[in-house]
């Protein structure tokens, strides 16, 4: 209400309904949205609201109702060459491939967000990422995936040099997938030894 053209307010609070349930109401907000970013000529906006609604279908089932409108977002963003908003965008294709149960092509929808994270030059949502792949692959039983996409997101902290805070991830799903009590105690305590106690992190 104090800011009824702010598009950035506009993405936030329909996200945020579609994230506590809200479905319809984050489905009408993002309607809404794109319609004030057609009329402000703001095309990255108007596409981060077809996103929206994408995931507010997704979330409801209505799966052949989420992809157009994944369709035209992503023709926005490659017409803008947005390949930050491309790589976030891959997860609602990924979201999409998952509630089909289709493992081979969630990989795929990851490993393009991936490269679209390079190209935007964005080492740490490359990791994140990564590491969202092998949590996924480790949900379907793909144990050699699991471990190369753990590797590939430490082998690109180490290669942009990140800092040390940022192998918490990883070494907390190499616990999770550890075979043993002892295996898993000795990555838990590497997350420790990387995140001191003053950092309020989740993994922590």
């Amino acid at each position: 209400q104090q800011a009824p053209d702010d598009l950035i307010v506009w993405t936030q609070l329909a996200h945020s309904e579609v994230q506590t349930g809200n479905t319809s109401s984050a489905i009408l907000l993002a309607d809404e949205m794109a319609k004030s970013a057609q009329l402000q000529g703001n095309k990255i906006r108007e596409a981060w609201s077809y996103v929206v609604m994408a995931d507010a279908y997704i979330a409801q089932g209505l799966y052949e109702n989420a992809e157009p409108r994944l369709q035209k977002a992503l023709a926005i963003f490659q017409e803008e060459q947005d390949y930050s908003s491309l790589a976030t965008m891959q997860y609602s294709y990924a979201s999409l491939a998952f509630a089909r149960n289709d493992y081979p092509l969630f990989k795929q929808y990851l490993l393009g967000a991936m490269q679209f994270a390079q190209r935007a030059q964005d080492p740490l949502s490359e990791v994140q990422f990564s590491n969202y792949l092998a949590v996924t692959a480790n949900k379907f039983g793909e144990i050699l995936d699991r471990q190369i996409y753990l590797d590939r997101a430490e082998a690109i902290l180490d290669q942009t040099h990140q800092s040390k805070e940022h192998y918490g991830n990883i070494y907390f799903n190499a616990g999770m997938f550890a075979e043993t009590p002892a295996l898993a105690e000795k990555n838990y305590r590497k997350v420790l030894a990387v995140l001191p106690a003053d950092q309020d992190w989740w993994h922590r």
